[in-house]
């Protein structure tokens, strides 16, 4: 049987109301969108419709209300004109619902419904919203795993004997850490928290779009492309679920016909993921004050390419780390180079976005590091095949363990 948020979400997409009247129920809907018995989610992680959910069944073997009746009087602004965006949402209640589909949330998923299909409870339900367009399109990352988690939440997640291994980790051979001068480099001591023994270079990418093959095989319900634009409160201030972002809004804020409600989803548990400085994460803070008695939290902007380079130039598995130039010395920053897969180099440079002097281009020191000799014998003969930036937290901020609201993590 579909979940209730599983057919909502897909007829909002393929309904649209033939004129700028909203309707309010579901009288005139002839089919009901079902999926298969084993099917989890309404999208497969790679974002693109799942093949089961095309069977149609006649109406009236599952019938949902789709639009608030609220009456019409009541939805009018102050000249008397319908609002659409004072509708009612629709709402779905499961057990915990995730906001965003990076790894932090994938695994969180994922250990929760283990936990459930241990103690016999399938029924458990665990919902993911993420607002890529398919999983991992967000996720930008080198990265150096340390695997000691991953091999806790999937034990076999290498294994040979596991037909849905992850196939794109290539284990850390050796390490390197230098300081850069303008035209030179020379190496300097290894802190030990450097030390990537038994790590493995992977694309966060690929691990991410994993994870989500494996959270869906698990029960989870994963909703890409589907922001979360709010938290939902109880009369008693504790977080009750998100809703979901209205479509349909032209520039100026307003309904265009398109219009099309959110839709809110009541947690016994709501856990946010959204990775640096996220929207509702920021809310929940200021609304409980929990930064309160600690540090700031400060940020980074990592920018990164990936090269294909010649072979007699690859050396599988080296980790180089450095810092110094083309950073002033007053600005926190570092830059990298990994070499993994085949023939594939990873490179990026991270500048605390803190920096002093505001003509400062991130952007620009890059192109600088990419013509340090350290990185241009390497690149030289090689071509960029992707490129991406994204700001990132760059120390961590204890928040206050005082929270009044522990629905929400």
């Amino acid at each position: 049987m579909a979940s209730k948020s599983a057919v909502l979400l897909l007829l909002r997409r393929e309904l649209r109301p033939s004129s700028s009247r909203i309707p309010r129920t579901n009288a005139s809907l002839s089919t009901l969108v079902r999926p298969t018995r084993r099917s989890t989610g309404l999208f497969s992680a790679s974002g693109r419709r799942d093949s089961r959910f095309l069977a149609l069944t006649p109406r009236g073997q599952g019938q949902f209300r789709l639009f608030s009746q609220t009456s019409q009087r009541k939805l009018t602004d102050e000249n008397g004109n319908f609002d659409p965006t004072q509708m009612d949402r629709e709402s779905d209640e499961v057990d915990v619902c995730i906001v965003g589909g990076g790894p932090a949330g994938l695994a969180a998923a994922i250990k929760l419904k283990q936990l459930a299909n241990e103690a016999g409870n399938e029924e458990f339900r665990v919902i993911l919203l993420e607002k890529a367009g398919e999983i991992g399109a967000h996720i930008v990352s080198g990265n150096v795993l340390e695997p000691t988690a991953l091999n806790e939440l999937l034990p076999d997640w290498l294994s040979e004997d596991n037909p849905s291994r992850f196939e794109h980790a290539t284990p850390a051979k050796g390490d390197k850490m230098r300081f850069l001068t303008k035209n030179s480099s020379f190496p300097i001591p290894m802190p030990p928290q450097m030390n990537n023994h038994g790590n493995y270079i992977i694309s966060l990418n690929d691990l991410t779009k994993w994870l989500g093959e494996r959270a869906e095989e698990l029960g989870v319900e994963i909703y890409p492309g589907f922001a979360a634009s709010e938290l939902v409160y109880n009369h008693d201030g504790s977080v009750r679920g998100v809703a979901t972002n209205d479509l349909g809004l032209g520039r100026d804020g307003k309904p265009k016909e398109s219009f099309e409600r959110g839709m809110e989803f009541h947690a016994r548990v709501t856990l946010l993921g959204e990775g640096c400085h996220g929207s509702l994460t920021k809310q929940v803070i200021k609304k409980y004050d929990l930064r309160r008695d600690s540090q700031p939290q400060t940020y980074g902007l990592g920018l990164k390419e990936i090269w294909e380079i010649p072979p007699e130039k690859f050396r599988s598995g080296e980790i180089t780390h450095s810092m110094g130039y083309p950073l002033p010395s007053n600005t926190y920053g570092g830059s990298w180079m990994y070499h993994f897969g085949d023939n594939m180099v990873s490179i990026g440079l991270v500048v605390g976005l803190d920096y002093p002097n505001p003509w400062l281009s991130p952007y620009q020191e890059f192109q600088k590091l990419k013509h340090h000799p350290l990185f241009k014998e390497v690149l030289e003969g090689g071509k960029c095949i992707s490129y991406g930036a994204r700001a990132s937290t760059r120390a961590a901020s204890s928040l206050s363990r005082n929270a009044p609201s522990p629905e929400a993590l």
